[in-house]
Formats: structure tokens, sequence, C-alpha cells
């Protein structure tokens, strides 16, 4: 078997390493024009999930911001159209420094509520 020269090798690793970056470019490209998958807005909220964000807001308020993400997610569970549970998720999570559980949940309103005013605003400040 004929030896390679060095440049072979190197030309050889060089397009090897060429073909697993464009590989990687091309599945990123391909997740860049999908939309993300928003919930229908409510029709009806039940009780519970209402009281669940009054809680959160509460909560909010006096600085137990941990325990209003747990609350808006847990009546985000309940009824995923429920506006006021995204926006209390948005803050909290956005006070908590996760950045882009908030983003999402900001768009999510924005989806709910087309035009809200906070949510464009933040959005526009994470980004």
């Amino acid at each position: 078997m004929p030896q390679r020269s060095s440049t072979g090798t190197m030309v050889l690793v060089l397009l090897v390493l060429f073909a697993v970056a464009f590989i990687g470019m091309a599945t990123w490209l391909g997740t860049q024009g999908r939309t993300a998958t928003f919930p229908a807005p409510a029709t009806s909220i039940p009780a519970e999930a209402i009281a669940l964000v009054r809680e959160a807001d509460a909560c909010f308020a006096t600085g137990r911001t941990a325990e209003a993400q747990n609350l808006a997610e847990r009546a985000i569970a309940m009824e995923p159209g429920h506006a006021e549970a995204h926006r209390m998720l948005a803050r909290a999570a956005a006070r908590l420094g996760d950045i882009g559980k908030a983003k999402h949940a900001w768009r999510v309103v924005l989806h709910l509520v087309p035009g809200d005013a906070e949510a464009e605003a933040s959005i526009k400040r994470m980004e």
C-alpha cells in the first residue's frame, strides 16, 4: 500500500472536518425555519388556575420568586391557554435569570394576547 504524504493526510482531514461542519450547519439551518407550537387561547379558565395565578402574583410581590414560578407552571399545566399564567411565568423566570424560559413565556403571551405591550417590550429588552 502506497504511503500518503503528510499534505495528502492533512487534505483528507480537512475534507472530513468540512463535511462534518457542513452537515452540522445544514441541520442547524433546518431547525431555524420552524415555528414554536403555542397553545390556543383559553375560552374558559378553571377557577383553580385563576387562584394559582393570584397566589403566584402575591408570592412574586413578596420576593418568593421561585414559588411564584412553580405556581404559574401549575396553572399553565391546568390551562395552557391562560395568558396571565404565562405572564407570571415570564416575570418570575426573568427575575430568576432563566432568560430562555422568560422569552418563551413572553412569546406565548404575545400569541395569546397579540400586541401586548409588556410582552413586546420585555422580549425586545431581552434580545
